[in-house]
């Protein structure tokens, strides 16, 4: 701002719950103030690993929306990561998709902007973390759903954001994800 760029925003992310769980470690001990953010952010983790606990959307934002909301109660709030992964014998990830919507526009009122976390990888234990949006029909389906106008927000010109990848390229059917399969016995 002082150099004359006027085309920057700010945001200031954490994640939903600090680590470890003590006041030195919460958002309003490192906010550096007003002055030097445009907006607040929040990342939101469902289960991304086999060890995990399946947790419901709201479990995992409510208390960490209302602690990022009292920082300033004027900035939009954006969800800059958001994304669980696919455990089909722990919990319904389309299901998830649809409660996080139906939370974020019913319950998290200044959320003004949300970017779900589209990503796979082989954990060390040689198992997989899906969190794409792709992983299952199901779940694409919820995300398409979801992002069709019934729930999203709309963009500045006023028209339902869709479904697809930040250069306009539309999700595909069934993620194919990258490199060889898992299922079919070969690397990521």
């Amino acid at each position: 701002r002082a150099r004359g760029a006027h085309n920057i925003q700010w945001v200031f992310q954490t994640n939903n719950y600090s680590f470890p769980m003590d006041t030195w470690n919460f958002a309003p001990a490192y906010y550096p103030g007003s002055n030097y953010v445009d907006w607040l952010g929040l990342s939101i983790y469902g289960k991304q690993f086999n060890d995990e606990p399946w947790a419901s959307f709201l479990s995992l934002v409510d208390w960490p929306y209302q602690e990022i909301a009292q920082l300033d109660p004027k900035k939009p709030i954006m969800i800059g990561e958001w994304a669980t992964g696919e455990f089909p014998n722990s919990g319904d990830k389309a299901e998830w998709i649809r409660e996080a919507f139906t939370v974020m526009k019913t319950k998290c009122p200044r959320v003004k902007a949300e970017v779900y976390w589209h990503e796979r990888w082989q954990n060390l234990d040689q198992s997989y973390s899906n969190l794409h949006i792709n992983s299952s029909p199901e779940a694409l389906a919820a995300g398409r759903h979801c992002v069709d106008g019934r729930h999203a927000r709309t963009g500045r010109r006023g028209s339902p954001r869709t479904a697809g990848h930040a250069d306009g390229r539309e999700w595909p059917g069934r993620d194919p994800g990258p490199g060889p399969r898992p299922d079919r016995g070969r690397g990521r």
